[in-house]
């Protein structure tokens, strides 16, 4: 088997307000990890993976759930993925190429951030209850190898006025290393983003209405979100092609169309960052 599943050690104690964390063993390749609770999505203020002091991925409960219905995963409520590879690629290059790479020398934290008062969601449970497993792929000589470390993050990006707004920070990288694999904008309760059209040095390289996004996403198999905009490079499957690349000489620039005035634009970015060819296949390698 590829990919198998694996138990994860048991959270400390988890309490409302707290930050129950557990430790995810480093050798393998993480496909998913999921967690099983009695918790409703907006008791988990945030999930953290955090790989040797780096925060690789940072969403709420709801966020999770957000991207599992856009991808039109099976759900269930007590179950949440933290998804690295990506099962709509068509080739098993293309799903695994975003998988969290590990070595055995890693420090890998799994860390779940609840709320402090969980009273506001009726039917709160008296204690929360939390357990995790992990999708592998052990290491050995013939496992797949990542060539992308991914990260997932939420941001309120600057906005501040209507009509036509640019944002040139989407990326955290300069030098090109950083792919975007999917970026969804919240329009608020209006819907106010109305077009995006993103320019590389001056070209334009991706431009769509609402109306033209949501209709690509419908037939590429994925649920656009009431009052969301997606910027989806890889939809159509082909992942190892069409991942977005943030590399540019002059500016990267994405261009907002907005209907009214928005202070700010929440979002969540969804990035993998080009890792060095040989390093984590060479490890893995003397471990199996």
């Amino acid at each position: 088997m590829l990919r198998i599943p694996r138990e994860i050690k048991s959270f400390s104690s988890p309490v409302w307000g707290g930050k129950p964390s557990t430790k995810l063993v480093g050798g393998p390749m993480y496909h998913e990890v999921v967690l099983e609770t009695n918790l409703f999505p907006e008791h988990i203020a945030f999930v953290n993976v955090i790989k040797n002091g780096d925060t690789i991925y940072r969403l709420s409960g709801e966020d999770i759930k957000f991207i599992q219905r856009y991808c039109k995963q099976y759900d269930s409520a007590n179950f949440f993925v933290i998804a690295f590879a990506d099962k709509s690629g068509k080739s098993l290059e293309g799903q695994v190429i975003s998988g969290l790479n590990t070595v055995q020398s890693d420090s890998i934290d799994l860390k779940v951030e609840l709320v402090a008062d969980p009273a506001g969601a009726g039917g709160a449970p008296a204690l929360p209850e939390l357990k995790a497993y992990a999708w592998v792929s052990n290491s050995g000589p013939d496992a797949p190898v990542a060539k992308f470390q991914p990260r997932v993050r939420r941001e309120n990006l600057i906005a501040g006025a209507s009509g036509i707004v640019s944002i040139n920070n989407v990326h955290l990288l300069a030098d090109g290393r950083e792919r975007l694999r999917r970026f969804h904008i919240d329009g608020g309760a209006n819907d106010i983003i109305k077009h995006l059209e993103v320019k590389r040095d001056g070209l334009t390289v991706y431009e769509a209405s609402l109306e033209q996004m949501r209709f690509d996403c419908k037939r590429n198999e994925k649920s656009p979100q009431p009052l969301w905009f997606h910027f989806d490079p890889i939809q159509g499957g082909f992942i190892l092609s069409e991942l977005f690349s943030t590399a540019h000489q002059r500016e990267l620039e994405f261009r907002f169309t907005l209907s009214e005035a928005a202070m700010s634009l929440p979002c969540i970015i969804e990035t993998m960052e080009e890792q060095a060819p040989t390093q984590s296949a060479a490890v893995n390698r003397k471990a199996g």
